[in-house]
């Protein structure tokens, strides 16, 4: 007979064995060696890319929604965690709605995680912009994380952002069986409606954002050329079905070169790419809008978005839905993709507005308490006075 691999026997035989030890001083230990088994199985599966494995013992200590929680570490801190690689929609987001399935992918990873412990890997960004931990979680021994076990169920949706893609390949394999399937999001909400919020990020990152639809899915890649900001827009059949034309168009009133429409004929190929440079400089806001057909008619739309303030980028995406078979393939006005992308707006957490100089020459900068703040704009947004300041900016 032929043994189960060892991964597998784990928790069943320390359930077995240590449970009457459950109250003596075996129980820590038996923790603690579940942990190092955790780390040593992680080890063997990282995808060869991977330099280096970092994990942190922890336990789950509370659940906001799909993809955040709250952990002990091994020393008794709490921290708050993002699980990177996925999407999963938000309970109770700032001045909006519930999304929808948000309460059903909270009291799943409420369900699966909650007072388990195990270890989190961390990927090649430990934070984010909040201070959160960024990683995967495996719970008890468990070789497939709770990240891409809530896209194999239909819980959230695949997201890559920078450099965390450790496991992007797999993530997404996980996404497409649950469409398929039907499972979760896929069935009961409109996921290419579903608008995704501006996010911002330094200068000097290089961000991607996909938009998920049934039919395509929209990639909005940037980073920093000697002509300025180049923006990648990569779009992906999905179901397996080829792509017969992608068209593109961009808009920016004060660059004719961006504000311009390409057709890019695919020839059956799953995925199809284009590039389309940001001048003068980046500085502003630029908006894409794609069209795809694929190989069997159907057309779909996808929304992107980049504004660039001073040293920050937002970028933002959304696919619109699938639309009737068709013909032709037009793409639409390229319009806002989600909110946070006007001439106006400042980064979230990036409050200060630096405004072009006055007629005296004068480069002053601007706080959310003052008179008119919200119709200015800002040609760099700053994160504290002093910032301001030493940038050239006076109050």
């Amino acid at each position: 007979m032929v043994r189960p691999p060892a991964h597998r026997t784990l928790a069943p035989l320390a359930h077995r064995t240590l449970a009457p030890l459950a109250h003596r001083t075996l129980a820590p230990l038996a923790r603690r060696t579940l942990v190092f088994l955790i780390v040593v199985l992680l080890a063997a599966t990282r995808p060869a890319h991977a330099d280096e494995v970092v994990t942190l013992p922890v336990v789950v200590t509370g659940v906001g929604d799909g993809d955040t929680l709250t952990v002990q570490l091994r020393d008794g801190r709490s921290e708050v965690v993002r699980l990177i690689g996925i999407d999963a929609p938000e309970v109770d987001p700032p001045g909006q709605a519930t999304a929808c399935f948000a309460r059903e992918a909270a009291a799943y990873t409420r369900a699966a995680a909650l007072n388990r412990s195990g270890a989190l890997e961390l990927d090649v960004r430990e934070r984010d912009r909040a201070g959160r931990l960024l990683g995967y979680l495996h719970l008890d021994g468990q070789r497939t994380s709770l990240n891409q076990q809530l896209l194999a169920e239909g819980y959230a949706l695949p997201l890559s952002v920078g450099s965390n893609t450790a496991y992007s390949d797999d993530f997404r394999a996980a996404a497409k069986a649950a469409q398929l399937g039907s499972k979760g999001i896929w069935s009961a909400c409109d996921v290419g409606s579903r608008p995704t919020i501006a996010t911002a990020y330094p200068l000097d990152e290089t961000p991607e954002l996909w938009a998920t639809d049934p039919a395509i899915r929209l990639l909005l890649g940037t980073e920093r050329g000697g002509d300025g900001t180049v923006l990648t827009v990569t779009v992906e059949a999905r179901a397996g079905v080829g792509l017969d034309e992608v068209v593109v168009r961009g808009d920016r009133p004060d660059d004719p070169a961006f504000s311009d429409e390409r057709s890019v004929f695919c020839a059956g190929r799953t995925i199809c790419s284009d590039t389309w440079t940001a001048r003068p400089r980046g500085l502003g806001t630029y908006q894409l809008a794609a069209r795809a057909r694929t190989a069997d008619g159907l057309v779909a739309d996808a929304q992107a978005g980049l504004r660039i303030v001073g040293r920050w980028q937002m970028i933002a995406a959304r696919a619109s839905g699938v639309r009737a078979r068709a013909t032709e393939v037009r793409p639409p006005t390229p319009e806002p993709p989600a909110t946070g992308l006007s001439e106006t707006a400042c980064p979230d957490g990036i409050p200060i507005k630096a405004l072009a100089a006055d007629a005296n020459g004068v480069r002053r900068f601007a706080l959310p308490t003052d008179d008119g703040y919200e119709d200015a704009i800002p040609q760099a947004c700053f994160k504290t006075e002093a910032e301001a300041q030493a940038a050239g900016w006076s109050r």
